[in-house]
């Protein structure tokens, strides 16, 4: 049985994964967008008649992360350097380390 936040989360991941195919041009039916379950990645979806699977994950900068708070916190502007490339990396290491249980 799903529980309601597993549910929540499908749903959201649905959400973000239909935003992306519409930014990005890609020719998805969009009523075939599904959540899977593991083993399969995160969502799937047909394009040009076949099915795609699609893992997804959050990439953010820690330092911005950690500005943003900050900022929202006491109202004070902070600038900074940012690159997507450290947080890309562990989430490849982390996806390909620890496979979802």
């Amino acid at each position: 049985m799903t529980s309601k936040r597993n549910e929540e989360t499908a749903r959201r991941e649905r959400e973000i994964f239909g935003g992306f195919a519409i930014a990005a041009m890609l020719d998805v039916e969009a009523d075939s967008i599904t959540s899977e379950t593991f083993p399969k990645p995160d969502i799937s979806s047909v394009m040009a008649g076949h099915r795609h699977y699609f893992e997804l994950a959050e990439v953010v900068d820690e330092g911005v992360a950690e500005s943003d708070v900050l900022t929202r916190t006491d109202g004070r502007s902070r600038g900074g350097f940012y690159s997507s490339d450290i947080p890309l990396m562990k989430i490849f290491r982390a996806k390909a380390e620890n496979p979802k249980p």
